[in-house]
């Protein structure tokens, strides 16, 4: 044993577990009886009769030198320094109870490890002995009961710490990162349960998938395709409808006459923010509102819209302005019309036609994905796939006439079914009236009492009067549709949802999300293109957790989650401290176990 300070108990009588130096030998023997009050320990045996009073001195003795050896701290296992540990005292109450002197750790236990792991091993320990939290049994001085748990608290801990430390603020590239964003027209969300496409599904498997976007009302092409690139409600971007009429300018808008900007500058998509603060390039090959000059600028490269143009030419354009532009393109669009064509003519249940239209819609994403492996682009290139909205079933059993209703002299459709806007050319109260009751299968609403869900009152390209069929309903004049399939429907409805898949080094891969709204997709965009989101309706907590490296929980829920498990764990520890101190507890003053390196001489002979 080494050498330490000598230890003194309160009756004179020095400690076994102080110094091996000898001391020197006493002159004579005393000449009177030994007592307690003695302060050195015989050095010689005692050679004749033993003086009266012997034994109960002797006892005496024993008892105090137990005593002092009861309250001396145990001495620091060999192996570790004593520095590296921490202490404990054993008090004397109703029964032994372990209590822990707090004692900063020290540096010199640090040999042959990284900085990594003194950094972290220091923080660890000193964390736990400000919380008061036992050490780990590395340093040998924590009871083996406590160990196991104490490793069960501190995983909590370095995870939290971990994740803390894995959380970036911002979206970071080697070089400004390339988005491009897809749109199949009405694609609605169950076709991929429904039918076989190996393409998109391997396109699925490498990415993300959010099973159901929830899309804006009305569900219709052009509100929603906005809404997606400005992160916009329809009453907010203006575009509310397929075919509007404004009562101030008197101005017409339709499919076929969608140029004027006048319609298109109530928000900014996010190709006129590419441009415009981070002075990038854009292209857009399809998408509606890419052909008109929005606030001023159109983007870098697009296609003007006509329909008869071919997949693969808006394919080969998009893809070279991807590659070989300068400067580069690092957003761009591509839109193509099927199967929503294919879903109107007839219908979404029409397994075997659908399932035609579907193969080759599989097909056009296999040539995208091969387009961009040939380019290069594939490992560096996110991309997103989605729709506009899905697609109802519809019937010629299913039609709600107008004229049956109300005089046509009377009001003007300004779009027609499933969702009509109409403008009355008479009193107001007077054609809702008339229309409110025209059939069981279709709501009719005033504008100011449109729901607050729609998030649609607040446009004055918005009708006085609006008609919404139940799903699967086709709301006519006095003529026949030969719809098969429509859209258009209440937003809530399953079959108004379409899909969103994702590939790139932005998202995880093999990752799947139940749901996001269509406003969502846009602040998204923005940060994986590092650009300052314009006010918009879409909240990107909502869509953070496709990015890989983001959390998928807020920080609030996160710090709650530790605590919380911290807490539990404690209250463990000291159960199972409480437990194993009952287990073990021994006689307050019973005799100490020795090691075998201790001395087992006698206290007194």
């Amino acid at each position: 044993m080494g050498k330490g300070v000598p230890f003194t108990t309160g009756s004179g009588i020095q400690s076994r577990y102080a110094s091996q130096t000898p001391q020197p030998a006493t002159s004579a023997l005393p000449s009177v009886p030994h007592t307690a009050a003695h302060s050195e320990r015989p050095t010689q045996r005692w050679s004749g009769p033993r003086p009266a009073g012997w034994a109960s001195a002797t006892a005496q003795a024993s008892q105090e030198a137990l005593r002092g050896a009861a309250l001396r701290p145990r001495p620091p296992s060999p192996q570790v320094p004593r520095s590296a540990r921490f202490r404990y005292r054993r008090v004397p109450r109703a029964g032994p109870k372990w209590r822990r002197r707090r004692k900063w750790p020290s540096y010199t236990f640090h040999r042959n490890r990284s900085i990594q792991e003194v950094v972290v091993g220091e923080f660890v320990l000193h964390l736990c002995s400000w919380h008061g939290i036992y050490v780990l049994d590395i340093t040998k001085g924590v009871p083996a009961a406590v160990s196991n748990v104490f490793n069960m608290k501190l995983l909590v801990i370095l995870s939290f710490w971990g994740l803390v430390a894995g959380y970036r603020g911002n979206s970071s590239y080697s070089s400004a990162p390339q988005l491009l964003l897809v749109s199949f027209d009405g694609f609605r969300a169950d076709y991929l349960n429904n039918y076989d496409l190996p393409h998109l599904q391997n396109f699925i498997k490498e990415g993300v998938l959010v099973e159901h976007v929830k899309n804006v009302f009305i569900t219709k092409t052009f509100p929603n395709h906005y809404s997606i690139v400005t992160g916009l409600y329809e009453e907010s971007h203006g575009i509310v409808a397929n075919s509007m009429y404004d009562d101030v300018t008197k101005k017409h808008f339709s499919e076929s006459n969608d140029k004027d900007p006048f319609w298109w500058n109530g928000a900014v998509p996010i190709w006129v923010t590419n441009q415009l603060q981070e002075n990038r390039s854009s292209a857009a090959a399809m998408w509606p509102g890419t052909d008109v000059s929005i606030h001023n600028v159109t983007p870098s490269y697009f296609m003007n819209y006509s329909s008869s143009v071919p997949f693969e030419e808006r394919l080969n354009n998009v893809a070279t302005w991807l590659s070989s532009s300068n400067p580069p393109v690092t957003f761009a669009t591509l839109y193509w019309e099927e199967p929503d064509v294919s879903g109107h003519k007839y219908g979404p249940e029409d397994k075997f036609n659908m399932r035609r239209v579907l193969k080759e819609v599989d097909g056009l994403i296999g040539d995208l994905v091969q387009k961009l492996k040939a380019l290069g682009l594939w490992e560096s290139l996110n991309v997103i796939i989605t729709s506009d909205h899905g697609m109802a079933q519809c019937s010629e059993n299913r039609r709600i006439y107008l004229d049956t209703c109300i005089n046509h002299s009377d009001y003007s459709v300004i779009d027609l079914t499933p969702v009509a806007a109409i403008l009355p050319k008479i009193n107001v109260t007077e054609v809702y009236n008339k229309l409110k009751h025209c059939n069981p299968h279709m709501t009719v609403y005033l504008k100011e009492a449109i729901p607050n869900r729609f998030y649609y009152q607040h446009s004055d390209r918005i009708q006085p009067i609006l008609l919404v069929a139940d799903e699967g309903w086709t709301i006519a004049l006095n003529t026949s549709s030969s719809k098969l399939g429509d859209h258009g429907y209440d937003n809530s409805l399953p079959s108004m949802h379409p899909f969103l898949a994702a590939h790139g080094p932005a998202f995880r891969k093999g990752y799947r999300q139940s749901t996001i709204n269509t406003v969502d997709i846009y602040p998204m965009m923005c940060y994986i293109l590092g650009l300052k989101p314009h006010p918009n309706n879409g909240t990107f907590s909502h869509s953070k957790c496709l990015l890989v490296d983001q959390w998928c929980i807020n920080l609030p829920e996160a710090i709650g989650i530790v605590v919380s498990a911290l807490l539990a764990l404690t209250v463990l520890t000291g159960l199972i401290i409480f437990m194993q101190n009952r287990a073990s507890a021994s006689r307050p003053f019973s005799r100490l176990q020795l090691h075998e390196d201790d001395d087992d001489d006698p206290l007194i002979e």
